[in-house]
């Protein structure tokens, strides 16, 4: 007879836990998880993209909309999916989950 599950596990009632092997995300699935996951919007310059704007006033910023976060669209998709952290991950899901812990 099964004895139901105890402490943090009673949740899962009855189920039975099965081991399955997930493969890694394509890359453009990891980038929409971390941009998703991520505790923060993403700005150009968190990846190192000037943006020039019109008028160079002494304002001390960059003008341009390097100040407005990106919104998630493909654009904001293939530079997460490009950037040398999601290369390194290469679409771990328990690794991208360790990174936006």
């Amino acid at each position: 007879a099964r004895v139901p599950p105890r402490g943090p596990w009673a949740a899962l009632g009855l189920s039975k836990v099965v081991e399955v092997e997930l493969p890694p995300l394509a890359p453009d699935d990891a980038a929409r998880l971390l941009a998703r996951r991520a505790a923060r919007p993403f700005y150009r310059r968190d990846f190192g993209v000037v943006t020039v704007g019109a008028g160079s006033g002494a304002s001390g910023g960059s003008g341009g909309n390097a100040g407005e976060p990106l919104p998630l669209d493909g654009e904001l998709l293939g530079i997460l999916a490009a950037c040398p952290l999601a290369l390194k991950l290469g679409g771990s899901r328990g690794l991208l989950k360790g990174v936006l812990a």
